[in-house]
């Protein structure tokens, strides 16, 4: 029997393998934390649960717990219930003591758990793209069931939504997941919806608008201000939005993201706003930068095209992956970041 290995650790990066060839993707499951923030979307899943305190979470793909390994850092207490397909994490797993981590499909799983949760997190791919199950209204109806009256549900997503609001761009009205989402939460509950970009992906969060968290960790207090400053109500959407078919998967995405990008080309302005930003984070964000790569990057700021706050939210996180964590809090002020619709 030819055994075909499942992951790699690469600088750290828990990578996936092609479940045939076994040959490396593209596809960063997880990380092995080192450090109070990773710049990655890793860091708004664990600053989602530590909005809430003692929070109880369930985690929906829970991989090798990376979110928890930064709660750690951070001091953050919580605890719940991790559902994960692949029990060769379980090494990793084991070192969480307060959390139960379940391996196996998830419906099933999700089938057996009735008690409710504070925070549910959804964060399901393989290497070949989302597992679109996890994201259907059957279960966004059960993860809502789960969660309690004041809790939150938040959908970690992937696809190019996250930079255009990123960058100021309108969000265009063609069939997205973000839409498809949207339309499924919406047939099941008038809750509050927000949109909390990072740079190439975002989160979908259900549930009331977070309260500050009190903290004395530097990392955390600047986390906390940037993501709140970065939440975007998406209320003026409804139900009837142009939805994506499935499947989702990364070659599917690909194809939507050239579409859109060949759209924004209709406006010089628009699509400025998008290239400078790409061109910006890749020096940042592709491999862990050196201080010169970060000035560099901020150097080039100051000839961006893009909306005036996203231009202050962009120099902010590059301070900030530079620890210089009081400016990187003093220049967001109370400087919004705005989604046009």
């Amino acid at each position: 029997m030819i055994f075909i290995k499942k992951w790699e650790i690469i600088d750290d990066n828990i990578v996936l393998c092609d479940r045939e060839s076994g040959k490396l993707t593209n596809l960063k499951h997880s990380k092995i934390v080192r450090k109070k923030l990773t710049y990655k979307y890793w860091d708004y899943l664990a600053w989602a649960v530590a909005t809430i305190p003692d929070n109880k979470v369930l985690s929906v793909g829970f991989g090798a717990g990376t979110f928890v390994q930064l709660l750690d850092k951070w001091g953050v207490c919580a605890s719940g219930v991790g559902l994960e397909i692949d029990d060769s994490f379980d090494d990793f797993n084991r070192l969480y003591a307060n959390y139960n981590v379940m391996y196996g499909d998830f419906r099933e799983s999700l089938r057996n758990i009735y008690t409710d949760f504070k925070t549910i997190i959804v964060d399901v791919y393989n290497e070949q793209g989302y597992v679109e199950e996890a994201y259907d209204i059957e279960w966004i109806e059960k993860y809502l069931s789960l969660k309690n009256k004041d809790g939150i549900l938040i959908l970690h997503c992937l696809d190019i939504l996250g930079t255009l609001t990123a960058a100021g761009i309108s969000i265009p009205k063609v069939s997205t997941i973000l839409n498809s989402l949207i339309s499924s939460v919406r047939k099941i509950t008038n809750e509050e919806i927000y949109i909390v970009p990072l740079w190439t992906s975002y989160l979908l969060w259900i549930g009331p608008f977070p309260e500050r968290i009190e903290t004395n960790v530097k990392e955390l207090k600047w986390l906390d201000k940037f993501f709140r400053l970065r939440m975007c109500s998406v209320e003026s959407l409804g139900k009837d939005l142009p939805v994506l078919d499935t499947p989702w998967s990364y070659e599917r995405l690909e194809l939507v993201n050239t579409s859109i990008v060949e759209s924004l080309k209709e406006n010089d302005n628009e699509y400025d706003k998008y290239s400078n930003l790409i061109k910006i984070l890749s020096n940042v964000l592709q491999k862990e930068p050196t201080i010169d790569e970060i000035d560099k990057s901020i150097d080039m700021l100051e000839n961006l095209n893009i909306n005036s706050n996203a231009k202050i939210h962009l120099y902010s996180f590059l301070l900030a992956m530079q620890e210089e964590w009081g400016m990187a809090e003093d220049v967001l002020k109370a400087n919004q970041l705005t989604i046009h619709i």
